[in-house]
């Protein structure tokens, strides 16, 4: 049994990507595919809900401080730092998108934690 056309490798030069640009457009109709799209929305996909669960740990334990969230994003950096096999392209988004949600999570909660204190101080 032969696989679909999409997955078939053909003798000529590209076929493997005129394969991949038919099974896009003929599943996703009306959508343009540019190589550095699909990098871009997954980036922003990660951010978004990395930064929502942490909104949400925020939200649901009260034990969770921001000294936490540090030590995790501490964790971060030693996980992207362990990269001597190579993750790949995509290993790569999802590390530097979690760092970047857990930096500006961490961020805007210290911003919150000083605004607190000034109003406290007037």
């Amino acid at each position: 049994m032969k696989a679909p056309l999409y997955f078939r490798e053909k003798k000529r030069k590209g076929a493997f990507f005129v394969n991949a640009v038919f099974f896009f457009k003929y599943w996703f109709p009306g959508a343009s595919m540019s190589s550095t799209d699909w990098r871009e929305q997954k980036r922003e996909e990660l951010f978004e809900s990395t930064l929502k669960g942490l909104e949400n740990h925020r939200r649901v334990d009260p034990g969770f401080t921001l000294e936490d969230a540090k030590a995790a994003l501490e964790h971060q950096y030693v996980l992207e730092g362990n990269d001597w096999l190579g993750r790949g392209e995509l290993g790569d988004i999802v590390s530097s998108a979690t760092i970047a949600a857990y930096e500006h999570f961490i961020f805007e909660w210290a911003a919150e934690l000083k605004s607190a204190e000034n109003k406290q101080e007037r």
